[in-house]
């Protein structure tokens, strides 16, 4: 769910290229059905609204390394490279800016002259950029297995060790205010969740957290099966049912 602004709000839903339900979700009424069989769909659709656009698809959620510097030095010099064509992320978590700011910030304090300029501006966005990139496609690797199981009726593949304790971060930060402030940093890309864990006292509230709540089992709540694949059978569209909806 996207609150915005001027009572307008939008509705996602992802899901897995391996689907066969994917292509029934263009049709508006199954779009909408099956926002409503998630608690926070339901509760936003059951507001007054009116849809303003059709159902959009959004393709290419892919992640995407460039670098002009290989272990034998510059590839080519005399350019750098900022944005997309440096570093590209699914844009679900909204890092594409912010990493595309934080390296204009950086080419803007140093001289464009300087003859190392290429290999220190690579080892900076190894160091501050690529743990970002990196944090995004093991997230989008655990959610592709996640929903490959789940066309394939399958059992979410269980969340241990750490990457327990990432998904608890965000769930423990509605409980624990000083979480939440970490939370907080974690989301606007001033830690990674990594460095947000690796901090003694946040790691020890979010692991007693996890011991308060035993039937947490890091997988996102969402429907079996079996409800999803009736929400998403195709039904006559009905005109005007969308996606996005303004109040």
């Amino acid at each position: 769910m996207f609150p915005s602004d001027n009572g307008y709000f939008a509705v996602a839903l992802t899901v897995s290229v391996e689907d066969p339900t994917r292509r029934s979700l263009q049709d508006p009424q199954v779009f909408d059905a099956a926002a409503r069989i998630f608690p926070a769909g339901r509760d936003w659709l059951s507001l007054d609204h009116r849809p303003v656009t059709p159902v959009h698809v959004m393709a290419g959620l892919n992640n995407q390394w460039t670098a002009l510097v290989d272990d034998y030095g510059p590839q080519v010099t005399g350019l750098i490279s900022a944005g997309d064509s440096a570093i590209h992320t699914n844009p679900t978590l909204g890092q594409g800016i912010p990493l595309a700011l934080r390296a204009a910030e950086w080419i803007a304090r140093h001289d464009l002259s300087d003859p190392d300029l290429t290999t220190s501006y690579h080892q900076w966005r190894v160091d501050h950029l690529k743990p970002w990139f990196d944090a995004q496609a093991a997230a989008d690797r655990a959610n592709q297995e996640r929903l490959r199981a789940g066309v394939h009726g399958a059992p979410p593949p269980p969340v241990t060790g750490d990457a327990l304790l990432h998904a608890a971060l965000p769930a423990c930060a509605r409980d624990d205010l000083e979480v939440a402030r970490v939370r907080a940093q974690v989301r606007h890309l001033l830690l990674t969740p990594d460095q947000a864990l690796a901090q003694p006292h946040i790691r020890t509230r979010v692991q007693a957290w996890l011991r308060s709540n035993p039937h947490f089992d890091g997988v996102p709540e969402g429907p079996d099966r079996s409800l999803w694949d009736e929400a998403t059978r195709i039904h006559p569209s009905t005109a005007g049912q969308t996606a996005a909806s303004g109040m």
